[in-house]
């Protein structure tokens, strides 16, 4: 076990010297109290500072654990010999202990090193009963649980980084958030207790209690183990309102709570617990403050060299075409409230404030400078009935204070928690309050103050000050603070910063308004530092962000309105000058492009922001979508204050203590040398390798600096900037595009102090290229190579290496050096000591599984690979083709590596393992479970593109795709095949026109909507007619849709969103199914069939959305022809249904009609390819090109009959038709042959007679 401060572990001392001397201050100037630990009996111990009590740590709730030996010494507690208090409840094993030490404080009392007591552990259930457990808390069930710590008067507690409400503070979020019966803070089987997530789902990994009012926080803080050893990942964290008379606390749990965390799971037996954390006692953490920031202090005076280095520069290319910014976005409109529109949530009458976006530019500001005066009136109208008729006046510490409750007036929808979900803390509020300001300061300036203002917007600053937590941001999740948060509250701070930073009565607020936008940004906004599991596979969570404490989004990066608060850290960033946001933008901008969905587009350019980003990419056990997956669905909204607008290359965002840069279409330029008055004011050198000139987009948010003249100095001459080189945008006061610049320009914007010292910035986390040096990190050393080759990064190009992070990074386990340049050419490299030798490399994109590089011995000899690849990195989106693979070889006793030769590869790294065979045998034998699940996707992927060319010969303008299509599993099988190609997509009046969707036109039409479909398009249920219409008309229609329940809700007119109209049922197929996966349910093939192949005979419930849909085969009517391929079982033989299947209909509304069906999650799992390839190639070529049926022979076998002999090939129905009048069309079904799983050889016996003609054919189809 790593103790903090070894290993990978130093402080940092030029991150805090970047700090503003403001931020470090209020930082670090407090005081450490002194720390002392003492025995509390044999259940733990009791924790005090500065004589007074503030950490009970108990081994478990109602005395469920204790300990036999309790020893106390200068070295701290140890509490060992562990037994439960039921000894048929659990057992632990023999050394199982925890420990407490408390370091002696440091002699400065604001040093920033570690002081915080350390708590150790390890505890192995050996045996568990869970019902002897369960019994120990006759008041409710508990989670197995270990190390409780209380504080009756918390407000919040701390999981992740979320502040979520307690019980003391509010009841609502914990005890009666209803969500539809589903509660997103609590777990699902008692109200008492959180949802229990793992530590390695945590973005900051820790969990404590807060009581701002007696300024007294206290926490567990996993930073140390996650930048060592990764112990805790498994650990887990929950809250509890109330056990066993205990009240008010904090625990670590195992095993977390199943799927999204809610579900009540308990310890098989045998695992072993064993990690440690750091105990944070913060006695003077003030509302204004907040536990998250005082994370960031720790993070980076103590862990900086194990985070990962971010870029000089960021190329946002990558931002998808609709979201890209023609032009500087403006502010939202005044209309500040109104009735809402989400009336899923609320009745249609409940008045809401409409604030979201409200951070974008300076509103009353733009009104001004367009001289729209009637829009900053009707503002003004708006805000002083807000102020007049719905604000709400109490006080807090002291304070008096002014706010607005979420909703206005109304209340949410009893399903959705009712009344009590109307609540102070919320964020929107602070939009008005930025409007308010605004207002102030234009009355300011144009003498017009209005005498009720002032106290208005004191009364929202003092607000400020305490309101600690929020919920509710978005109305579906009234329970849970959002990353959103921040916008509206920071923006409003710094707008209040800037209107009263002269100002003789209300200065000091100005500067404490800066302070708490930078620690409310922390509040909101906390990104994974680093990756939390080291020992998965091509899976990096670092600077990935939750969008809310909810459990169905814990553990995952998200983008959506996520992308807001990237805004916020750019404008809190540039006005606090705080590095570490400057390190988290580089970082978020580099790693984000990993979100979006994996849809096909031909290029970036043409992804729409729904089909772009995803809502959740999972990032470890548990959460929504799986480890490693991607929602299908999102939205991606643009970065007005990131992005180079319109034609410019650059965007600069500049403020009072710092200046930013980002780049498009490349990273090529960059400023220096900035100054500024802090005043919209500032001056800066353009840097750049680009030859010619070139635009640049500039914003200093928060100022009006539509009216400063911009000067430039080029080749030692001054010029001013007229009209055709300086765009003075009307819609945002607060930027400028100039025009044709070129390296080496000095802008000055306005009359810069001549004192104003030029802003330097720590770099000491930028990849330079040069520090990638030689680095060991226990048995692994990694080796830098003399790369040769420049990796081409253009997000142009889909053959690129666009979005490839360079930096150490860890896989399976193991350390990688990932450099800008790759070795294509025989080098020489030494590695003594290794017994293993692992290499990263790039293969040709169409030989992954065939070339790879080798190595060359001491005694000339070579040393393949084992050829065992796994996946370490791979270019996102999915239309990028460049992979990374890991392979290893082992290094013959008595031999040393002497060369390596790329062998036709881009050899990326080298890292040498020097322990024994036995240290090796876990990674080995992790690397070849990972190398087998890699090498079966990518034989899946090859047998997707060898569908090209047959797909190719399909015949055009016979398939449909139906309306309300959307991006999913189907739309990228089709766009990697190719089948995409030959459909037409239908609008929605050709789905309802039966001259254009018809059975005869479309043989074959592809459903890939969600759970909606059109069911109205010019009369109630006309497009809902249409399909029963073309599946009663023989047409053939395939499901792949992306939601559970294809064809649930009814559509229309106009898309507009109607309620549950299942159209399945009608036709005879009621899918039945569950909401949460049952224990123990697995996949199984059906052996009777051939159609389904490529799959094993028993297979994993596929991750995802486990709400499975499928269809009893007893519910079936006998009259239909149905062939199901895989069913859902579970151990004791309980049968589920059949979740992929084909109905072809001989009964009801859909008669002479086929259905094909699987199920959304099969699509998307890890079977999903093989699963489309077979059933969608099978029906493909069923209906559009079923082989040509021939008789083998016609055999008149006496006067009245004759023989009719054909061969019949596997998976298809043949049917022998009639017609007495050749031409009449009208032919009937003598004998259905049916279908079969293997080819056959039939033999027809028909009846002759009578004096008329009979004209005999035979139909092939699925």
């Amino acid at each position: 076990m790593f103790e903090p401060g070894l290993s990978r572990l130093r402080p940092s001392a030029p991150w805090l010297a970047g700090l503003s001397l403001a931020l470090l201050s209020a930082t670090l100037a407090q005081a450490k109290p002194q720390i002392t630990a003492v025995p509390s009996g044999n259940q733990g111990f009791d924790v005090y500072a500065d004589g007074a009590l503030v950490a009970p740590l108990r081994l478990a709730a109602n005395g469920a654990i204790l300990a036999d030996s309790v020893v106390s010494n200068a070295a701290g507690i140890t509490l060992s010999g562990l037994r439960a208090k039921d000894s048929l409840a659990v057992t632990f094993a023999a050394d199982d202990f925890v420990s407490i030490s408390v370091p002696a404080p440091p002699v400065a009392t604001n040093a920033p090193t570690g002081w915080q007591p350390i708590v150790r552990f390890k505890l192995t259930p050996t045996n568990f009963n869970t019902n002897h457990w369960l019994a120990l808390f006759p008041d409710g069930p508990a989670p197995f649980h270990f190390l409780v710590c209380s504080m009756p008067t918390a407000q919040v507690w701390h999981q992740r980084g979320w502040l979520n409400a307690t019980p003391f503070a509010d009841p609502f979020p914990l005890l009666q958030d209803v969500h539809t019966g589903s509660p997103e803070i609590s777990c699902l089987w008692n109200r008492n207790w959180s949802y229990i997530c793992p530590v390695g789902g945590h973005p900051i990994p820790m969990i404590g209690l807060w009581d701002p009012a007696a300024n007294l926080y206290v926490g567990y803080d996993f930073q140390g183990a996650r930048a060592s050893d990764q112990s805790e990942r498994y650990i887990a964290t929950a809250y509890c309102w109330s056990q066993a008379g205990l009240t008010n606390f904090i625990a670590l749990a195992y095993p977390y709570g199943g799927l999204r965390y809610g579900e009540q799971v308990y310890p098989q037996g045998g695992e072993v617990l064993a990690s440690w954390f750091n105990l944070q006692i913060d006695t003077d953490l003030a509302p204004t403050e907040d536990p998250n920031e005082r994370f960031q202090t720790r993070l980076f005076s103590q862990y900086t060299n194990s985070l990962p280095q971010v870029p000089a520069m960021n190329d946002l290319l990558w931002i998808p075409g609709q979201s890209r910014l023609g032009d500087f976005s403006g502010p939202i409109g005044l209309g500040l409230y109104g009735p809402g529109g989400e009336t899923t949530f609320y009745p249609s009458n409940t008045l809401l404030l409409q604030s979201w976006e409200g951070h974008i530019e300076m509103p009353i500001d733009t009104a001004a400078r367009q001289g729209d005066l009637a829009t900053l009136n009707y503002g003004r109208g708006q805000l002083e009935s807000l102020l007049t008729n719905y604000a709400s006046s109490f006080s807090v510490g002291g304070d008096s204070c002014l706010y607005w409750q979420k909703p206005l007036t109304g209340a949410w929808l009893t399903n959705w928690g009712g009344p009590a979900v109307t609540t102070l803390h919320n964020s929107e509020g602070w939009f008005p309050a930025r409007v308010l300001v605004e207002l102030y300061r234009y009355d300011r300036t144009h003498n017009q103050v209005k005498p009720s203002y002032l106290p208005a917007i004191d009364g929202l600053f003092n607000w400020a000050k305490h309101f600690v937590w929020s919920r509710n941001e978005f109305a579906d999740v009234p329970s849970s603070p959002f990353a959103i948060g921040t916008t509206l509250c920071s923006a409003f701070l710094l707008d209040y910063y800037f209107t009263f930073r002269g100002d003789a009565q209300r200065g000091a607020n100005a500067t404490l308004a800066l302070h708490m936008a930078d620690t409310i940004t922390w509040r909101y906004v906390h990104p994974w530092a680093m990756d939390s599991d080291h020992f998965d596979g091509a899976l990096d969570s670092s600077f990935l962000v939750e969008p809310n404490s909810g459990r169905d989004w814990a553990g995952l990066g998200c983008a959506n309105e996520v992308n807001w608060t990237i805004d916020s850290l750019t404008q809190v960033y540039v006005h606090t000058g705080d590095p570490r946001m400057r390190y988290y933008l580089r970082g978020i901008l580099q790693r984000w492009p990993v979100l979006y969905q994996p849809n096909y587009e031909d290029s970036l350019a043409q992804y729409n922001s729904s089909e772009a980003l995803t809502e959740g990419l999972g990032l470890f056990d548990g959460s929504g979508p799986g480890r490693g997956l991607r929602y299908p669905y999102g939205f991606s909204p643009s970065l007005p204050l990131n992005e180079p607008v319109g034609n410019s290359t650059m965007r600069v965002v500049a403020g009072a203590q710092a200046c930013i840069a980002f780049n498009k279409n490349g990273t090529s330029s960059d400023v220096a040398d900035y100054r500024t008055g802090g005043d919209g004011s500032c001056s800066f050198r353009i840097v750049s390798t680009r030859s010619g000139v070139f635009d640049v987009s500039f914003s200093y948010p928060f100022v009006d600096i539509s009216g400063l003249t911009v000067t430039r100095v080029r080749n030692g001459l001054t010029n001013v900037l007229g009209s055709g080189q300086v765009t003075r945008p009307l819609q945002s006061p607060s930027s400028f595009y100039l025009s044709q610049l070129q390296n080496g320009d000095i802008l000055t914007i306005g009359p810069v102090p001549t004192n104003a010292p030029i802003i330097n910035f720590d770099a000491s986390l930028v990849y330079t290229g040069t520090n990638l040096t030689r680095s060991t990190n226990g048995l692994f050393t990694t080796v830098p190579l003399p790369g040769n080759s420049n990796l081409v990064q253009d997000w142009n190009n889909l053959s690129s290496f666009a979005g490839i992070v360079p930096g150490t990074y860890w896989n399976y386990g193991i350390p990688l050096q990932q450099g800008l340049q790759a070795l294509t050419n025989v080098a020489a490299v030494s590695a003594p000591g290794a017994s293993v030798l692992l290499l990263s490399y790039a293969p040709p994109v169409p030989e992954t599984l065939t070339q790879s590089p080798n190595l060359l011995l001491d005694d000339g000899s070579t040393l393949a690979l084992s050829g065992n690849p796994v996946l370490a990195w791979r270019a996102w989106p999915i239309i990028f083709t460049q992979q990374v693979l890991m392979d290893y070889a082992l290094v013959p006793a008595g031999r040393t590596l002497a060369q390596v030769n790329p062998n036709g590869t881009l050899v990326m790294g080298l890292t040498a393992f020097s322990g024994t065979q036995t240290d090796w045998q876990p990674f080995q034998a992790t690397l070849t479970n990972a190398s087998a699940a890699f090498v079966q996707q990518e034989m899946e992927d090859l047998a997707v593109l060898a569908l090209q060319a047959s797909y190719a010969l399909l015949p055009t303008g016979k398939i449909a795709l139906l309306p309300l299509n959307t991006a999913g599993p189907g739309a990228n099988f089709a766009a990697a095949t190719g089948l995409r190609h030959k459909w037409d997509a239908l609008t929605e009046a050709e789905l309802v026109n039966t001259n254009t969707f018809n059975a005869t036109r479309y043989p074959l039409a592809f459903y890939l909507g969600s759970e909606n479909y059109v069911k109205t398009v010019l009369t109630n249920g006309d497009g809902k007619t249409a399909i029963t219409r073309y599946l009663a008309g023989g047409g053939t229609l395939v499901l792949l849709a992306t939601g559970p329940y294809p064809f649930y809700y009814g559509y229309g007119p106009a898309d507009a969103a109607g309620p549950a109209d299942p159209l399945l049922p009608t036709y005879g197929m009621s899918l039945q199914g569950f909401e949460e996966a049952p224990p123990g349910i697995f996949m199984e093939l059906y052996t009777n069939q051939t159609i389904l192949h490529s799959v094993p005979q028993q297979f994993a419930f596929p991750p995802g959305d486990p709400r499975l849909r499928a269809l009893l085969g007893s519910s079936v009517s006998p009259l239909n022809r149905y062939e199901p391929f895989l069913k859902a079982l579970d151990g004791s033989g309980t049968y589920y249904g059949d979740a992929a299947l084909f109905i072809a209909f001989g009964t009801g509304p859909a008669k002479g009609g086929r259905i094909l069906y699987v199920w959304d999650t099969l699509l998307s799992g890890p079977q999903g390819q093989s699963i489309m390839i077979d059933t969608v190639t099978w029906i493909l070529n069923a209906v559009l090109r079923p082989p040509v049926p021939r008789w083998d022979s016609i055999q008149l076998t006496d006067p009245t009959h004759v023989l009719l002999s054909f061969s019949a090939t596997s998976n298809l129905d043949y049917l022998l038709q009639y017609e007495n009048t050749l031409g009449s069309g009208a032919w009937t079904t003598w004998q259905d042959c049916l279908s079969a799983p293997t080819n056959r050889s039939l033999r027809l016996t028909i009846p002759l007679g009578g004096t008329s003609s009979r004209f005999y054919r035979l139909r092939v189809g699925p």
